[in-house]
Order: structure tokens, then C-alpha cells, then sequence
């Protein structure tokens, strides 16, 4: 009987302690109310605030790593003594090492003498041109771009439409400045136009009139 009268007022106590508790639920009621609602305020500002930046964000990255946003390509063949000779397609603005370096470097039989003489890796490429590396021996023209192993090509001249900057360089009182006018005024119908278009002194003319040409 005493379990049972026990039991009983535990069950008493548990209702009397809900009741309570509704009781405070009910008196604070609009407090409680207005605090709930604050902070569901506070959470959606606290989303409208982040969002902006998470999009934007995403946007960036997007941008960053879209394939149609990569610089333009441009296209130079190497041959001669270097590990892997082919034709590579570079990034525009790429230099003549940036060549090599795609093609392995120079092989153990490259003439280094001839390339430290006659090559400026530093010099940018052009869309489209050739260069070929000599061997240890091999005789060939100071134009890396037009060279072969035929021996009349060392009489060949060089096509200032299509030459690199070495190859102009390489020309008789050319230095880096001039040659990089007569690539910016690029194209020319005739070797002449050096001249009337006053790239190259008179002086400068005599001596390279010979040795270029326009195809």
C-alpha cells in the first residue's frame, strides 16, 4: 500500500511540476515570442549577408579556370640536335627556350658553340617558323630559322614577314629596338619598304638589302 500510495505522489509531484512549467511558458509567453523571432531575423540577415559573397566567389573561380579565357596559341617546329623534335604548340609569348624546353632541350651531339653564337633563347616566338639545331661539325647559316643541311641554304635570305627577333638581330646593324619596330609594322609587299618607311638607315640598307626578303 505505502508503494502504491508512493507511486502515487510521484505522479502527483510530475503533473504538479508540468503545470509549472506551463504556467512560466504562458506568463513569458510574448517574451519568449519576441526572442524567437529576433533571432530568426538575426539567422536570415546573417544568410543574406553571406550569400552575395559565396556567389560572387564562385563566379571568380569560374572565371579563373575557364579554358576559353587562355591566352591565344601560337605554333613553332623544331628540328636538328634536340631530344624530341616536332612541331609544338605554345602559349603566344613564348620565347625560343620555352621551345626547347618543349622539345626535351639540346641532345648530347647539339653544336653548343653554334647556339650560344647564333641562338637568342630569350628572343620571342613567331607564329609558324621553324628552327632547326645543328650538330657537332655540321656547317649551317646563322638563320636558325631557314637552316638546313643543303649547303645552298646558306646563301638564303631572310623573310622579314616571318623572321624572329634573333633573326633580325642577326642582320647587320639590327639591334633589338629596330628589330622590333620591323615586327610591329609587319606586313611587307616589298624589302623596300624598310627604307621608304624609315626602319633602317640608308646606311643599315646597303648592307642587309641583299641578304632579306618578303617571301
Amino acid at each position: 500500500m505505502s508503494e502504491f500510495l508512493g507511486l502515487k505522489l510521484e505522479e502527483s509531484d510530475i503533473k504538479e511540476k508540468q503545470a509549472s512549467l506551463k504556467s512560466l511558458i504562458f506568463r513569458f509567453r510574448w517574451p519568449l515570442v519576441v526572442a524567437l523571432t529576433g533571432i530568426l531575423f538575426i539567422g536570415i540577415g546573417a544568410l543574406a549577408l553571406l550569400w552575395p559573397a559565396q556567389k560572387d566567389q564562385v563566379e571568380i573561380l569560374t572565371q579563373g579556370t575557364d579554358p576559353a579565357n587562355s591566352a591565344d596559341k601560337i605554333w613553332a617546329d623544331i628540328t636538328g640536335a634536340v631530344q624530341k623534335p616536332g612541331v609544338y604548340q605554345l602559349q603566344s609569348g613564348s620565347r625560343i627556350n620555352d621551345l626547347l624546353i618543349a622539345a626535351g632541350g639540346l641532345s648530347a651531339t647539339a653544336d653548343r658553340n653554334w647556339v650560344d653564337r647564333n641562338l637568342n633563347r630569350a628572343a620571342p616566338l613567331t607564329d609558324g617558323t621553324k628552327y632547326y639545331i645543328p650538330e657537332k661539325g655540321e656547317t649551317v647559316p646563322i638563320n636558325p630559322a631557314s637552316a638546313t643541311t643543303d649547303t645552298t641554304s646558306a646563301t638564303s635570305t631572310i623573310n622579314i614577314n616571318q623572321a624572329t627577333q634573333s633573326q633580325l638581330e642577326s642582320l647587320w646593324g639590327i639591334g633589338p629596338v629596330t628589330a622590333t619596330k620591323i615586327i610591329a609594322d609587319r606586313p611587307y609587299s616589298r624589302p623596300e619598304e624598310l627604307l621608304e618607311k624609315k626602319l633602317v638607315k640608308t646606311n643599315v640598307w646597303e648592307k642587309i638589302k641583299d641578304q632579306i626578303s618578303v617571301y
